[in-house]
């Protein structure tokens, strides 16, 4: 299969929808089979530069469709197929060309060979013989409230398309729009239609008013609500919201939670005998057989209207379910993502991935990525989140909870993960819980839990009996001491030294009691973020002479330009750089804040005559090893130069592979510098052009090589000594290319002097620091 993306403008078209008349421009890709661009054939710890690759969750499927071989899964943002005969999966991501995450609906039409994925955005994708062609006049249409596609029912030649808004007929031959249906309940109301199908001569839908029906002749307009019929008590059936509908055997049948499931015969409605407790998450028909999703359990209702249940520990929380026509079951379930007995027993079939797409806080070490899943919410409250932590290393995902769920890796009961410490003398990692202490593990799955039941320890309960303490921030300083925040209590800082002995820290006044993060830069002190619902700013504290500033947004204090700070980091050149609702700010340095009797203000970067991002409200930084700064913001993700004047690149759910433009957290892997973005919708990562440089040269790796004829990104050249000077020869010693490390890692665009690709041939790889002291000789190919 072709792994190369391509663009294609196909035409315009002219459709309608409510508000007006629409032109469409249509874009086709060809499918990649979920493969990353130009990263076939490379190990998947090592991906080029500039290139992205996606880490979505897996766990909780949400739709399934079946066309031939293969059976389509969407998870809650992931996207993957199953091979049936290879009992293999492959991931789908905007990277392979799809246009957006959270699909909301899947249906597949034999007759025209037709896959449609469409998104709660609104959004549509149509996969046809590996191409991929998107529809996203919906989502951008201009009509008030969602624009979620519920179903997709095929009739004739047409897709009829369940929304939030009503009924779209889409044609998907000419890729149109033919008509929208909406307010058609009583009088003209909005319906909020959930599930179509057909009987006899017309269209039913599952509304959120109750079971509703039009005829299908071409004389009928059903643009106008006194055309559709809306069935009542007095025909057998409540009006009501009716969450799946489904048409067999010449009959229809409406499901409606906790009552039951109802059974039209074209005269009256009936109820089955059987009793339902339980929300009705679908009905889908597979063969002679209904396979009725509830909320906690699927049942079978076979030819003659009796019910049975299928039981396996699998199927938890089932959301969809197919028969094949082997007889063989696939279902879509919350909690275990794709099941099927395919092989014999019930068993899950997904890609590797993260336990959840839920990321709080991202860190790096010993080449390692960490998330763990969170968190408070904005009011200061926990969560309840038991998801734990996720480490990536080597190209998989292992994961670490206290549910034990498939295959992952058994913790002790702790909820809100929400910070992360690393000790590397020790190789243990720290995990800050919002109300059950602090979880230490050693990287052996020894696990210990820290708590004020500690022998030693300072910490305090500050909500018994219910909960341990609650814990928000924790940072490792020079000597090894784990510092700990410790919410809502007035001496909410501690410390637990290397050999296990505890301090306790009382901040001589009562208002600064809500950490959320700590920073430990070169001076020593510490940069103690704190919650904005309590005045905000951040709080500088000496520990050896016991004194502190508070920096905020008053002159001679800082002067931040907000009180609410979301993030704090130390670059290369020791400047504390701070994070607000109200853009970037930094301080040159980190020591004498304390000392001075007046602070100067922070230092705001200018970019295009503004202040930097002034508008923007930042939500995470990160430094990568060229000393640059990734920000992430509620409107995508951006990386500036080293004093954060000049804009390198700025990616957005628009122009890149980002699942979202509300960014949570970064971090970067350092050895490679592939820099991990979580965001609301998901975790993704894109392999930058630095990385952290160390004195010498060291486990140099050019990367790819040979470059093919076919390679269009840039050869990465990493394990270089810091800022090192490069420079690309021929055989001959003639100079092709030279540029400057950016940290540790050098590009090459496989250009020339005269900026042409680089004729076939080996070239000299030639690299040296400042001083030429440290030094570097290595080759690449170029071929045909």
């Amino acid at each position: 299969m072709n792994n190369n993306k391509r663009f294609k403008v196909v035409e315009q078209m002219d459709f309608f929808l409510p508000g007006g008349k629409f032109t469409l421009t249509i874009k086709l890709f060809v499918f990649a089979a979920g493969l990353l661009l130009s990263v076939k054939g490379f190990p998947q710890d090592n991906i080029p530069i500039g290139s992205w690759r996606s880490h979505f969750s897996f766990e909780t499927a949400t739709n399934l469709a079946l066309v031939g071989q293969r059976v389509y899964c969407a998870a809650e943002n992931g996207f993957f197929f199953l091979d049936r005969e290879e009992n293999s999966t492959t991931k789908l991501s905007k990277i392979d060309g799809f246009s957006d995450v959270a699909i909301s609906s899947l249906e597949y039409d034999l007759e025209t060979n037709t896959l449609i994925i469409a998104y709660e955005s609104g959004n549509i994708d149509l996969l046809v013989d590996n191409e991929i062609t998107n529809f996203n006049i919906i989502k951008n249409a201009n009509l008030s409230g969602s624009k979620r596609i519920n179903d997709i029912f095929f009739a004739g030649d047409f897709a009829y398309l369940a929304t939030d808004f009503g009924v779209a007929v889409f044609d998907p031959n000419k890729i149109e729009i033919r008509e929208t249906y909406s307010n058609i309940g009583p009088n003209g109301t909005e319906a909020r239609v959930y599930s179509i199908t057909t009987y006899q001569d017309s269209l039913f839908l599952a509304t959120d008013l109750g079971v509703m029906a039009s005829s299908l002749d071409p004389t009928v307009n059903r643009l106008d609500f006194n055309n559709w019929k809306l069935f009542s008590m007095s025909e057998g059936i409540p009006e009501t919201s009716i969450t799946a509908i489904e048409s067999r055997d010449n009959a229809i049948y409406a499901g409606i939670d906790a009552d039951g499931i109802y059974r039209y015969d074209g005269s009256n409605w009936a109820k089955l005998s059987f009793t339902i407790d339980e929300p009705i998450i679908s009905i889908n028909r597979s063969q002679d057989e209904l396979l009725v999703s509830l909320e906690t359990q699927l049942l079978i209702l076979n030819e003659n209207n009796v019910f049975s249940s299928v039981n396996d520990p699998l199927i938890e929380l089932p959301v969809a379910a197919f028969k094949d026509s082997n007889g063989e079951l696939w279902v879509a379930d919350r909690t275990n993502g794709l099941i099927s007995n395919h092989n014999g027993q019930f068993q899950i079939f997904k890609p590797n991935g993260p336990f959840s797409d839920q990321a709080w806080t991202l860190e790096s070490f010993d080449e390692k990525v960490m998330a763990v899943s969170g968190g408070i919410d904005e009011n200061g409250n926990p969560q309840n989140n038991e998801n734990g932590f996720y480490v990536f290393e080597k190209g998989t995902w292992t994961n670490y909870n206290s549910t034990g769920k498939d295959g992952s890796v058994m913790i002790p009961q702790v909820r809100d993960l929400n910070s992360i410490a690393y000790d590397r003398i020790n190789r243990k990692t720290y995990f800050a819980s919002f109300g059950y202490g602090i979880l230490e593990w050693d990287q052996e799955n020894n696990f210990r839990l820290i708590d004020e039941n500690t022998q030693g320890s300072t910490l305090i309960n500050n909500n018994p009996p219910d909960r341990f303490t609650q814990i928000a921030g924790l940072a490792l300083d020079d000597e090894n001491n784990l510092w700990i925040g410790n919410n809502a209590t007035t001496n909410f800082l501690h410390a637990l030294s290397s050999d296990n002995s505890w301090s306790g820290f009382t901040i001589s006044t009562p208002s600064f009691r809500f950490p959320r993060q700590i920073l430990v830069p070169y001076s020593g002190n510490k940069w103690i973020r704190l919650d904005p619902n309590e005045g905000g700013g951040i709080l500088v504290f000496d520990d050896q002479n016991n004194t502190f500033k508070h920096l905020n947004r008053n002159q001679g204090q800082g002067r931040l330009p907000s009180a609410i700070v979301t993030d704090i980091v130390e670059d290369l050149d020791q400047r504390v750089w701070i994070g607000t609702s109200e853009g970037v700010v930094f301080f040159q340095t980190s020591f004498d804040i304390i000392e001075a009797s007046s602070i100067d203000d922070a230092i705001r970067p200018v970019f295009e005559n503004r202040f930097l991002l002034i508008d923007e409200f930042i939500t995470s930084l990160a430094v990568d090893g060229g000393n640059r700064k990734w920000i992430g913001t509620r409107d995508g993700l951006w990386l500036f130069g080293e004093s954060g004047e000049s804009l390198i690149f700025r990616f957005t759910e628009e122009n890149s592979p980002l699942p979202s433009n509300n960014i949570v957290d970064i971090a970067i892997e350092s050895k490679s510098g592939e820099i991990f973005i979580a965001t609301d919708k998901g975790l993704v990562s894109f392999r930058s052009t630095a990385s952290k440089g160390e004195i010498t040269h060291s486990d140099v790796k050019v990367f790819p090589n040979p470059v093919n004829k076919d390679f269009t990104g840039y050869v990465g050249i990493s394990g270089l000594a810091n800022n090192a000077t490069v420079k690309i020869t021929d055989i001959s010693g003639k100079l092709v290319y030279e540029t400057r490390a950016q940290g540790g890692t050098a590009t090459w665009d496989v250009l020339d002097y005269q900026r042409k690709r680089a004729s076939t041939g080996v070239y000299l790889i030639l690299s040296s620091t400042p001083d030429g002291t440290e030094t570097y000789i290595g080759k690449i190919a170029v071929i045909d």
